[in-house]
């Protein structure tokens, strides 16, 4: 088990687009491309689809 951890703050992370809006992506390097962590700022949300990745998020209130 490695002891090497590492911290972000993502709202200080590049803006880029994306299908639903804007995407702030975090850990992606940290963790060979295996994992990453996005903030997300929806503004035209569309049905989509990803073939080799899981996305989970917030439940809506």
């Amino acid at each position: 088990m490695s002891d090497s951890f590492a911290v972000l703050q993502l709202d200080e992370l590049p803006a880029r687009r994306c299908s639903c809006g804007t995407t702030r992506r975090g850990f992606i390097a940290e963790s060979d491309g295996q994992a990453s962590v996005h903030l997300l700022q929806v503004q035209d949300a569309v049905t989509h689809h990803h073939r080799i990745a899981t996305e989970y998020g917030p439940a809506c209130p």
